[in-house]
C-alpha cells in the first residue's frame, strides 16, 4: 500500500501547475465531474487546506539546507473528503469503469469516506515532505511513534468561542496518503467549535524530530462555505 501513497503524491505534483490557474470550480456542481486541476486545488490550496514551511541548516552528510513542507487539511470537511474520493476515482479511471466495478469501488471507498460519521469530531490531516532523505526518515519515525498521550500537550486547536481545545485522539499516518490525523471534539461546552462568521480556527502543533519548531496555521470560517453551509 506504500504504492498508493506515492501515487497520490505524484497526482498532486503533476496537477500542481494546473491548480494554480484553477478557480473555485468545486462550487460548479457534482464532485464526480471535477477534473484533476479542481481536485488538486481544493486538496492543496483552498480554505480547508493550509501550508506551513520550515527551513534549517543540514547536518551530517545531508543537504546544506533542509526544507520542510507541511500540509494541514480539514479532513472532516465534506469538500476535502469529496476531493480525495474524486482523486482516487481519477487515478483508477473510474469514469470508464463498467457499472459493476463502479459499484464495487463505491462500496469500498466512496461510501465509507463520504458517509463517515464526523458529527462529533473535527479531523485534521497533516502530511509532510522534505528535501533531505535522512530528515524524512526521522519525521516518519516521529509521526509513527507519536500517540495521543505524547501529543496532548503539543497539538491544540483554537477557536473564538471555545478557546484552546485539547487533542481527543491521534492516528499515525496510514497507507492512504493523507497523513497523520489529529481529532478534536466538534462541540465544546455545548457549543460548536466553529461558527459561521468566526474569524479563524487555528491549529498549533510542536513538531519534533528534525524540525523542532511550532507549526501554526489558521482557517478562516468565512471562507469555509460549501453548498451554502459552513463545512469543517
Amino acid at each position: 500500500m506504500r504504492k498508493k501513497t506515492l501515487i497520490v503524491g505524484t497526482f498532486l505534483i503533476v496537477c500542481g501547475a494546473g491548480f494554480l490557474l484553477a478557480r473555485d470550480k468545486w462550487e460548479d456542481g457534482d464532485y464526480r465531474k471535477w477534473n484533476r486541476e479542481t481536485v488538486a486545488k481544493l486538496f492543496n490550496d483552498s480554505p480547508w487546506a493550509q501550508e506551513w514551511t520550515h527551513s534549517s541548516v543540514g547536518v551530517g552528510g545531508g543537504v546544506n539546507e533542509q526544507n520542510f513542507t507541511f500540509k494541514v487539511r480539514i479532513f472532516s470537511a465534506l469538500p476535502v473528503r469529496q476531493s480525495y474520493v474524486r482523486m482516487l476515482q481519477l487515478l483508477n479511471n473510474y469514469d470508464a469503469m463498467p457499472d459493476e466495478q463502479k459499484k464495487n469501488f463505491d462500496g469500498r471507498i466512496t461510501t465509507p469516506l463520504l458517509n463517515a460519521d464526523v458529527k462529533d469530531e473535527v479531523v485534521l490531516a497533516v502530511s509532510y515532505n522534505t528535501n533531505d532523505q535522512s530528515a524524512q526518515r526521522d519525521l516518519k519515525r516521529f509521526f509513527d511513534n507519536a500517540t495521543t498521550e505524547t501529543l496532548n500537550q503539543q497539538a491544540y486547536l483554537y477557536s473564538p468561542g471555545a478557546g484552546r481545545v485539547d487533542l481527543k485522539k491521534y492516528l499515525p499516518p496510514g497507507t492512504e496518503g493523507i497523513g497523520a490525523r489529529f481529532i478534536y471534539p466538534r462541540v465544546v461546552n455545548g457549543k460548536p467549535l466553529l461558527q459561521s462568521g468566526d474569524k479563524e480556527m487555528r491549529f498549533e502543533f510542536w513538531v519534533g524530530g528534525p524540525v523542532n519548531d511550532e507549526l501554526r496555521v489558521g482557517f478562516d470560517s468565512r471562507k469555509m462555505v460549501f453548498n451554502g453551509e459552513l463545512s469543517y
